[in-house]
């Protein structure tokens, strides 16, 4: 009808509006009113829209990550919304995952994981600067370096989501690192596999306990269980056993998401 003046390129909604009211039709300027505003925050929405998407291809294309924060400024791992902070014990957070376990046919989220590394040695890695995190994620020889003992200092930092027992963590972990040592193992490498295994004596890991598996030069394994040092233990199989199962081909959660800001990492 009348609203149709807006098709005109030189014609203005106030020029509408006086046009309308000239004419008598105050009940539709009220309605023109009403459809005008709507147009604008309909603008306002597609606009928002195509920022977000051109925020997230630029992530895709750049390898710049898309974690999410929380107001203290801590990334938060997806799926379990638990906190991550960006810089820990001097080590910058690379990456989140989750580890989900299957009871009968139920997923159930056991504990997340934050792999950290240290920006001092992350020279290390200097082969893979500039490259996007799709790249990265595909590239099996980037994998193989993270298990290797080098001189990048690697953390794991699992945070329980489900309160478990002790003996089921331990037999857990335990299991999952011995399927991944070599079968002719040292005497060192038995006797740091049976410490590991008498670190989890507690009767029961509550929600929110935290565990660091921290691998340093030389094979050595330091593991601290809330907050308190559980020992150290002196491998490189061992060592490179447990990272395995979190970054190895066989990984028990994502392991691409446990890189996702590592290209931000080695940019700077």
């Amino acid at each position: 009808g009348l609203c149709g003046c807006l098709l005109w390129r030189d014609t203005s909604p106030d020029s509408c509006r006086i046009l309308l009211r000239k004419r008598g039709f105050q009940a539709r300027v009220d309605r023109f009113s009403a459809g005008v505003g709507r147009f604008a925050r309909l603008q306002d929405t597609m606009k928002l829209s195509i920022s977000l998407l051109c925020v997230l291809v630029t992530a895709a294309c750049t390898g710049t990550s898309a974690l999410a924060f929380d107001k203290s400024g801590n990334a938060l791992e997806p799926a379990s919304s638990t906190a991550y902070p960006l810089v820990f014990q001097g080590h910058e957070l690379a990456g989140t995952a989750i580890r989900v376990k299957k009871i009968a046919f139920v997923p159930i989220q056991v504990y997340a994981v934050g792999l950290y590394v240290d920006p001092k040695s992350l020279g290390e890695l200097k082969a893979w600067k500039a490259r996007s995190h799709s790249d990265l994620s595909k590239d099996s020889a980037l994998f193989r370096a993270l298990l290797k003992d080098n001189k990048l200092t690697k953390t794991l930092r699992l945070v329980m989501v489900r309160t478990v027992t002790g003996e089921q963590m331990g037999s857990a972990i335990s299991e999952a690192v011995e399927s991944r040592l070599p079968h002719n193992q040292d005497g060192e490498c038995k006797q740091a596999f049976a410490g590991l295994k008498g670190m989890f004596s507690a009767p029961s890991l509550k929600t929110g306990t935290e565990i660091l598996f921290r691998w340093s030069p030389g094979g050595k394994l330091g593991v601290t269980m809330d907050g308190k040092d559980a020992g150290l233990l002196s491998s490189e199989a061992l060592a490179a056993s447990l990272f395995d199962v979190f970054l190895g081909e066989k990984a028990v959660v994502e392991r691409a998401a446990l890189i996702e800001r590592l290209p931000d990492l080695l940019a700077g």
